[in-house]
C-alpha cells in the first residue's frame, strides 16, 4: 500500500479531459476564462473594464461566426443551395440590367436594382439632374395680389413630393427655401422634398377640406408660376391628410 497521498485532478487536467470528451465545449470555456482573465488584467492597469469586455466579446462573436460559417461551408448541401441561389441572383440582375438599358423609360425601381450598391435616392437624383437642361435656380414668385382673405402661410405645413426630370439641388431645395422665406411652414425634415414614383404624372396641391381650400389655391398659383414641372397645377381635396397640411405633388416627364 502506497504512502503517497492521493491528489485530485487539477484545473488543467479537467480542461484536458473535457477537451477529449467535448472539444467545442472546452473551447468555449477557455474563451470565457480568457475573457475573465483579460478583464482582470485590464483592471490592474486602470483601464475601463466595460470597454475591454465589450471588445473581447466582439472578438468572441467574430470567432463564433467564423466557426459557424466554416461548418456551413463544409456542408455540401448548403454549398450547393448557396451556389444555385447566387447564380439565380446573377441571372436576375443581368435580366434587369438589359431591361433597364433597352427600355425607353428607365424607371427609378429598375435603376435602384441595377445600381444596388448605391443609395436609391442618390441614384435617382443623379439621373434626373443629368436629364434636366442647365437652368438657373428655381425661384418663388410673390404671393398673388388677389389672395383670398384669411390665408396665413405660416398656419400651413407644406410638403413636396416629386418625380421625373426634376433636379433636387437646383430646383426643389431652392423652391422650398423660397416658400419658407414667404412664411409657409416648411419643416426641416421636408426641406429637400421627397422623390417618389408615386408622383409620376401628378401635378397638384392636395388639401384636407374646405378650411384648407383657399390656401391650397394660393399655393397652387405659386407653384404654377415657378413652372418647375412645366405642367398645369390643380388642387384636390384628399381625405386622410392632416388638418392645415398642404402637399405639393409635381412631376416632369
Amino acid at each position: 500500500m502506497s504512502d503517497k497521498p492521493e491528489t485530485g485532478l487539477g484545473m488543467l487536467d479537467i480542461v484536458r479531459e473535457l477537451a477529449k470528451l467535448n472539444p467545442t465545449a472546452a473551447t468555449v470555456i477557455l474563451c470565457g476564462v480568457g475573457v475573465a482573465a483579460a478583464a482582470a488584467f485590464v483592471g490592474t492597469l486602470g483601464t475601463n473594464q466595460e470597454a475591454a469586455i465589450s471588445s473581447a466579446l466582439y472578438v468572441l462573436a467574430v470567432g463564433f461566426t467564423l466557426l459557424f460559417l466554416t461548418k456551413l461551408v463544409a456542408n455540401q448541401l448548403f454549398v450547393a443551395v448557396a451556389s444555385w441561389f447566387a447564380l439565380a441572383l446573377l441571372v436576375c440582375w443581368c435580366g434587369t440590367f438589359v431591361a433597364f438599358k433597352v427600355g425607353r423609360e428607365r424607371s427609378d425601381i429598375l435603376r435602384c436594382v441595377v445600381f444596388f450598391w448605391q443609395s436609391c435616392g442618390s441614384t435617382a437624383d443623379a439621373a434626373a439632374a443629368a436629364a434636366v437642361p442647365v437652368r438657373t435656380m428655381a425661384t418663388v414668385p410673390a404671393l398673388p395680389a388677389s389672395s383670398p382673405p384669411g390665408v396665413i402661410p405660416a398656419a400651413y405645413r407644406v410638403t413636396m413630393k416629386f418625380n421625373g426630370a426634376i433636379d433636387r439641388e437646383r430646383q426643389i431645395i431652392p423652391f422650398l427655401r423660397g416658400l419658407k422665406d414667404q412664411g409657409w411652414n416648411i419643416a426641416a425634415a421636408d426641406a429637400r422634398g421627397d422623390r417618389t414614383p408615386a408622383a409620376q404624372g401628378i401635378n397638384e396641391v392636395r388639401y384636407l377640406g374646405e378650411a384648407e381650400r383657399n390656401a391650397a389655391q394660393v399655393l397652387a398659383q405659386v407653384v404654377q408660376k415657378a413652372n418647375i414641372s412645366g405642367q398645369e397645377i390643380t388642387t384636390r381635396a384628399t381625405p386622410g391628410l392632416a388638418p392645415t397640411t398642404l402637399e405639393i405633388w409635381i412631376a416632369r416627364p
